[in-house]
């Protein structure tokens, strides 16, 4: 059986990505982690 592990929304920019989970899902999407090595970042449920 497959599991889903993962959904990944891609944005112009983080700030409109969460606002457009927060917009479809009603949920305040806390940061996650920032990756120093590859310049990247994210938030996550």
């Amino acid at each position: 059986m497959l599991k889903l592990d993962h959904l990944t929304v891609i944005a112009p920019t983080l700030a409109e990505g969460v606002a457009h989970v927060r917009d479809c899902l009603d949920l305040d999407v806390p940061f996650g982690t920032r990756h120093e090595y590859m310049g990247t970042h994210n938030h996550r449920l």
